[in-house]
């Protein structure tokens, strides 16, 4: 039998409260995901058919966990028989499993990753004779993506070039026999939305639905979720204005502010009891997220004591921040005898990363990078530093090898081998065999014309490097010759993911400037060289989780620790500026501070850097205005590095006090 006695009052509410549409406003740590699952078993408990649940998520940990809880709850494992426990593109699969033949697509249809929606866009415009050069197709396929997220078939669109290649992208898909990831989503809608056998199969079926994080949802989601609860209105949907933070792919904080005026009469049950954090962490929450605009007014309350006084750090640089971070991370780990695993370090994006890398593999404390591979293990990086081992040394083959046609210079696969194949009949390095082009017969016209042209760019470059401590300012030219970062932009079909790879190239940069002001002659491209390989990593450690977590703040959505440092807390990226100030959702940006806050159970540490290099170049940075909303009596400031700790009391509170308004100048350690 279930037992509700554990759960506290709103809670019990919201898992009983079964019939009529349901408003579940769930805050941070306050046990969404154990409502919802007592929830499903509540009514499977009450004689419910397991087929008419349906129970949807965005991600399949969270499903996952749903599935897993609920199947330690049920008394036997036939109760769960038919339960849809499903994302919302896996459901959205299903229904097209079934009824997609009315579209006149076949039932086994395909389903087109990035690069073959691409590949159908670029054929779309080609067919229309739109070069390249004068529409990037990988806008034009996000536009798409857009337009399907709002409903919009080509013929609704503004742009008739968007309209035209929109519509050969559609037809190109269609006699593909295949859909892409927008489809799962679009197309069951248009089947719900215009075919009322459809509408009444799968309305009819799920009589009871819940959706979570229902804040995250899109326009199409949310027209597929009125759509199947049309019926019979008895949708619960849990979720926390507070917390959405999806915006810039779609989803619509609206949806669930919303939802009372859609479902006249539902019901709306607050649960505002944290179980994660302590006191203190939770009202500088409550404070930073009481300034946003049109919310549901809510304040979570904690049982557990004050806690620690939240950690500020003021530093001169990201160096310094990075090194003062580790060295808080190691004393607080040996101090309160902590796991490497109960820490997580979080920043806005993902090129702030490198230098905590670097700190922590400087100092041997084991971390993981959640969300993508190593700083120095990702492609662009790893392209960008093979130039610089081959200026420095061409006879290293496998970086030669690398570059040799990246960016693409029309040496491909058969004339790498007619280059390999003359090493090995004249006895010369692979470079070498790069060198001799025009001696060797094995190439064409053309094949030695694209191996002469990169030999002249590696031979222009490598005198450049005649002074070893200033290969930052080569390597800037090098990379700005290449149009080394156009061409990222070029490569990936996905907008974001090619802004993030070029700041991580910025990220390199500013890595190099800062390597050679810190050793200054006596640093080497060499020894640049040997620092950032990756040191060789004990099998048995691999294996280990125990690890500090290097996450995004979008990324850490749905996580807790019990040590947080959430870096960078500066205005650029905290709130974040794509380009110049502009481009910048600062209400959502102040939830995403706020699910940052909240992802903290007892330490909480915010740093900040006076200056801040970008592409090179030093920037003054100013804190965070989110800072401000945090009452000062909540902070504890502790130990600044370099000229802050160096200078005068009087200069020290100068600097602190600039930091933001209300912060004591006294220096804890």
């Amino acid at each position: 039998m279930l037992d509700l006695s554990k759960l506290n009052p709103e809670q019990r509410e919201a898992v009983t409260h079964t019939k009529g549409p349901l408003l579940i406003l769930a805050g941070a740590g306050s046990g969404k995901t154990r409502v919802i699952v007592h929830r499903v078993t509540y009514l499977l408990e009450r004689g419910v058919d397991p087929s008419s649940i349906l129970a949807v998520s965005f991600t399949n940990r969270a499903v996952r966990e749903m599935q897993e809880r609920v199947l330690e709850m049920v008394s036997s494992k036939k109760q769960v028989g038919g339960l849809t426990l499903s994302t919302f593109h896996s459901l959205g699969v299903q229904i097209l499993r079934r009824e997609i033949a009315r579209l006149d697509y076949p039932r086994k249809f395909a389903i087109y990753d990035a690069g073959d929606q691409l590949a159908l866009v670029k054929r779309a415009m080609k067919d229309l004779r739109i070069a390249d050069n004068d529409f990037d197709p990988k806008l034009m396929l996000e536009e798409i993506s857009k337009a399907k997220n709002r409903l919009e078939s080509p013929r609704q669109q503004a742009d008739p070039l968007l309209r035209k290649v929109y519509d050969g992208y559609m037809r190109s898909m269609r006699s593909c026999g295949a859909v892409d990831f927008d489809d799962l989503i679009y197309l069951p809608v248009c089947l719900l939305r215009d075919d009322p056998e459809v509408l009444a199969h799968w309305s009819g079926r799920y009589k009871y639905i819940m959706i979570d994080e229902y804040q995250d949802t899109n326009r199409s989601q949310l027209n597929m979720v009125n759509s199947l609860a049309s019926v019979h209105g008895n949708l619960c949907v849990v979720g926390d204005d507070d917390q959405s933070i999806y915006g810039w792919r779609g989803s619509d904080v609206e949806n669930i502010r919303r939802f009372p005026d859609e479902y006249p009469g539902a019901r709306t049950i607050m649960l505002t009891q944290n179980y994660r954090c302590s006191a203190n962490i939770l009202e500088a929450a409550n404070k930073v997220i009481a300034e946003s605009e049109n919310r549901f007014p809510k304040k979570l309350w904690t049982e557990s004591d004050g806690g620690q006084k939240i950690g500020l750090t003021v530093l001169e640089n990201e160096e310094e921040e990075a090194l003062s971070v580790i060295n808080k991370l190691m004393q607080l780990k040996f101090e309160q005898q902590l796991k490497w695993s109960d820490i997580a370090i979080m920043y806005r994006t993902n090129a702030q990363s490198r230098l905590m890398e670097e700190t922590l593999r400087t100092e041997r404390v084991p971390y993981r990078l959640v969300g993508g591979q190593k700083f120095f293990e990702r492609r662009e990086v790893r392209d960008a530093v093979a130039y610089l081992r081959v200026l420095h040394r061409p006879e290293d083959e496998l970086a030669l090898r690398r570059i040799i046609n990246y960016p693409a210079r029309g040496i491909g696969n058969t004339t790498i081998e007619r280059l390999h194949e003359y090493t090995k009949t004249h006895g010369t390095s692979f470079y070498g065999a790069c060198l001799q082009y025009e001696q060797n017969s094995l190439l064409s016209t053309g094949q030695k014309k694209a191996v002469g042209a990169f030999v002249s760019l590696i031979e222009e470059f490598r005198p450049r490097l005649s002074d070893p401590t200033k290969f930052s300012e080569v390597f800037a030219s090098l990379i700005e010759e290449l149009r080394f970062t156009t061409h990222l932009y070029k490569e990936y079909e996905n907008l974001s993911e090619a802004k993030r790879r070029v700041e991580n190239i910025g990220s390199l940069l500013n890595g190099m400037v800062q390597y050679e002001e810190r050793f200054k002659e006596k640093g080497s491209l060499e020894d640049y060289l040997e620092r950032i390989c990756l040191e060789p990593t004990d099998e048995k450690e691999e294996e280990d989780d125990d690890k500090v977590t290097l996450i995004t703040l979008h990324g850490a959505k749905g996580l807790e620790f019990p040590v947080v440092f959430l870096v960078g807390m500066e205005e650029g990226f905290m709130p974040y500026y794509r380009m110049n100030g502009w481009d910048v959702d600062v209400e959502e940006e102040r939830r995403l501070c706020y699910v940052g806050i909240t992802r903290a159970k007892r330490w909480l540490y915010f740093s900040y850097a006076l200056k801040r290099r970008r592409f090179g170049k030093l920037e003054e940075r100013s804190p965070s205005r989110f800072l401000d909303n945090i009452p000062s009596d909540l902070f504890r400031v502790i130990g600044a590095h370099a000229s802050v700790t160096e200078s005068t009391e009087e200069e020290k509170e100068k600097k602190i006090s600039s930091f933001f308004s209300g912060i004591s100048s006294l220096l804890d350690g």
